[in-house]
């Protein structure tokens, strides 16, 4: 029987358990039918994902925090994997009108996110509760996927 390297079979075995994370991100209930999506980042990949998080850490605590952590894994040679879970919450198709997004109806929240879309880089909104919902589900159900593989994780909303 050959010797095989454990840090090897350690990243190997985390990016399955990121895969089976994805899985349930994509199979978690949705009450608005949100379509999540999702990317797997390993290895060097990594580097530039921390260096825009530190960028992004100068206004915020938490998000300094998780390029701290981010970097020095990387630089000690510890196996991370990165499960990215994204979803556009800018717009609603729901026709639904119940204001939880603070307009009377859905064809106004659609006018003014169109003319008011956040670059992304923050959660300013405005985001249709819902969607918002679906997503929250999506993260917990891999969280909840990958903690049953015995990895200890955490939802990182940077």
């Amino acid at each position: 029987m050959p010797v095989l390297d454990g840090k090897q079979l350690a990243h190997e075995s985390l990016v399955n358990a990121a895969a089976l994370g994805a899985m349930a991100a994509y199979k978690a209930p949705k009450i608005a039918g949100t379509e999540i999506r999702t990317q797997v980042i390993t290895g060097d990949d990594l580097i530039p994902l921390s260096e825009i998080l530190g960028v992004l850490g100068e206004g915020s605590a938490f998000v300094a925090g998780d390029a701290a952590c981010s970097k020095k894994a990387h630089e000690e040679g510890t196996p991370i994997v990165e499960l990215l879970i994204g979803a556009d919450v800018t717009t609603s198709d729901l026709n639904w009108n119940c204001g939880a997004c603070g307009f009377n109806t859905c064809a106004e929240f659609n006018k003014h996110s169109k003319a008011n879309k956040s670059p992304g880089a923050y959660y300013v909104g405005p985001s249709c509760n819902w969607k918002v919902l679906d997503f929250g589900l999506a993260q917990a159900w891999a969280a909840a996927a990958v903690w049953h593989q015995n990895v200890e994780n955490r939802v990182q909303t940077s």
